[in-house]
């Protein structure tokens, strides 16, 4: 097994949350399933979020544009499904999952917590894009954990 086969196996063991992050450009809705999504910096408050640059929606994430980062909860997996896979991509918004505010941003109502991002700088490195997004609104749902997990291929049950 060479040094990339065992990094991917490694990689495959450590559980993830799973997030979506979602905007809209010139009228069109977009969102991914994201899994490689960190807390960057408190003060000032700021996530780092990895896209591939293959995905959709790569091409509408410029700096300074919004965007909504979805923390799922672990009912969530059905929407987190469809906006993970490509063939689904025309039909992300064709259900009730998604609510919407004054910006128009698509958000998931029903997550742990929806984070209202500004994209602050974006880093190019080999197949993906790191976005470092600062923090401009959170909105809370759910007093207790509980987290949609990803690891080894599958979502995890708790």
């Amino acid at each position: 097994m060479n040094k990339q086969d065992k990094f991917i196996k490694a990689l495959r063991n450590l559980a993830y949350p799973v997030c979506i992050i979602s905007n809209i450009e010139n009228g069109h809705k977009n969102a991914i399933t994201v899994s490689s999504m960190t807390s960057l910096s408190i003060d000032p408050a700021s996530l780092l979020a990895c896209i591939n640059k293959s995905a959709s929606i790569h091409k509408t994430l410029n700096v300074g544009n919004l965007v909504n980062v979805n923390l799922l909860s672990s009912s969530q997996q059905e929407i987190s499904t469809i906006c993970s896979s490509s063939d689904l991509d025309v039909s992300r918004f064709d259900n009730d999952f998604w609510s919407y505010n004054d910006s128009q941003i698509p958000f998931l109502e029903d997550s742990q917590a929806i984070i209202g991002c500004k994209i602050e700088e974006i880093v190019d490195y080999a197949t993906h894009s790191i976005l470092i997004l600062s923090i401009e609104d959170v909105i809370l749902n759910n007093e207790q954990p509980d987290p949609l997990l990803y690891c080894n291929g599958d979502y995890l049950k708790l």
